[in-house]
């Protein structure tokens, strides 16, 4: 007997599976975004203006949604997280790389060409970065993007910013994501950003022996725009948006830890919501399976006992019919009879979730 349960028990597994991956795929083509759905954009799903396309990149870094979809459905089945916080067996990719070709204005007479641009995005430092790390790249990079800041003590946070990231693999990691982070938040609001970016990306060209050129035909405020698109283009690519190792404090997750998520809009546990409305569903479908039960034994003993007969034809035409009848309709009409005409013999007790 226990070798045919676990035996029905391991062929229950492929179709589970198939059918769980069959369910995500599907909400995977499905229209609309999670991102949009919890940002409260359009249905149509037509986000506008870049703080919006920073924000939706933003959120699909943070909820994995920029990784593989097989990646997406292994973190979601379980029993490993496979978020950055997740089990340091896997790695995850430090931001979403996306870039594309652009054309370049040119003066006249020179011939039209195309390079390579990056879609600038909040930058955060590599997991493990110490908080003495932190404040000293702050500082340093501080020094490079604060106005009124003396010529000798920006040479000297260049210097001192150079030899940190020449220091180890882990440290030039670290340095670009600090600098990176730097040309977002100063990617071109006003001509008080130019010299900042300027700053920035002469450290950049000391560190990786890049040279990103600017464009002849634009001024200054464009100028740098698309120079610090073309630096992040370079970190995508070439740089420093490698994968890195995850911290481990969350090893856990997924539907086989009965780890479900948490909702979009009100970011409550999924499990938890769930409980709520089952604590209603259960006591429910429990009391409407005592009912049929109830009704179903005494009729189809009378069928038995009298079957062929004028009754059991009649038993069973009504049963036939009372089947065919749609639940949602049957419900409707039961309320307006037993409720809304005054009888109160079936009177709502007051269930809610």
């Amino acid at each position: 007997m226990l070798a045919f349960i676990l035996r029905r028990l391991l062929l229950l597994l492929p179709p589970t599976f198939g059918i769980a991956l069959i369910v995500f795929g599907l909400y995977h083509i499905a229209p609309g975004a999670p991102a949009l759905v919890a940002m409260g954009s359009a249905a149509d799903g037509q986000g506008t203006g870049s703080d919006t396309e920073s924000k939706l990149d933003e959120f699909r870094r943070k909820n994995g949604l920029d990784r593989s979809f097989v990646v997406q459905f292994l973190d979601y089945v379980g029993p490993f997280y496979l978020g950055p916080d997740g089990h340091p067996w896997f790695t995850s990719p430090r931001t979403e790389r996306t870039v594309e070709d652009t054309d370049v204005p040119v003066a006249d007479g020179e011939e039209p060409r195309t390079v390579r641009e990056g879609r600038p995005v909040p930058i955060e430092l590599p997991f493990g970065t110490t908080d003495d790390e932190r404040n000293a790249l702050d500082r340093l990079v501080g020094a490079l993007g604060t106005p009124g800041i003396e010529d000798g003590v920006r040479a000297e946070a260049r210097a001192e910013l150079i030899a940190f990231a020449a220091a180890s693999g882990a440290a030039k990691s670290k340095t670009l994501a600090r600098i990176f982070q730097a040309l977002f938040e100063n990617r071109i609001s006003g001509p008080d950003e130019v010299p900042v970016i300027d700053r920035l990306a002469g450290v950049l060209t000391e560190i990786t022996g890049e040279t990103p050129t600017l464009d002849a035909a634009l001024d200054a405020r464009d100028g740098r725009r698309h120079l610090v698109k073309r630096w992040f283009a370079w970190y995508y690519t070439d740089g420093g948006a490698d994968r890195t190792r995850n911290t481990g404090d969350a090893r856990w997750g997924g539907v086989l830890v009965g780890d479900l998520g948490r909702e979009l809009e009100n970011k409550t546990p999924v499990a938890e919501e769930l409980g709520k409305r089952l604590k209603v569903t259960v006591p429910l479908a429990a009391a409407a399976v005592f009912l049929t039960y109830l009704l179903a034994l005494p009729l189809g003993i009378f069928s038995v006992r009298r079957q062929g007969t004028v009754a059991d034809g009649a038993l069973t035409l009504g049963l036939f019919v009372l089947y065919s009848v749609p639940t949602f309709w049957a419900g409707l009409m039961l309320i307006l009879i037993f409720v809304k005409t005054g009888l109160d013999w079936l009177p709502v007790i007051g269930l809610f979730v």
